[in-house]
């Protein structure tokens, strides 16, 4: 289980650095981000198949989890 968050831990970074280029050039519709769509796509979904299920034990972050979910779709929307 270590290595999935380590990998998503990963993928974080790189979409983060993604935007980043994004932001810089004004390209919104080049090859980053479609790369940032795909990457995306398989980041959300390792999170909710994997992190947020492991995650719904802890009544404290419920919260926090549905809005993670909430985020994903609202990112689902954006990139179709």
């Amino acid at each position: 289980m270590v290595e999935i968050f380590e990998e998503l831990k990963k993928e974080h970074h790189l979409v983060l650095e993604m935007l980043d280029k994004i932001q810089k050039t004004g390209d919104r519709n080049g090859e980053t981000m479609k790369k940032l769509s795909q990457n995306l796509t398989v980041h959300m979904n390792g999170e909710e198949k994997y992190l947020y299920p492991e995650l719904m034990e802890f009544k404290e972050i419920y919260e926090m989890i549905f809005e993670a979910y909430e985020e994903h779709e609202l990112a689902d929307k954006i990139f179709r």
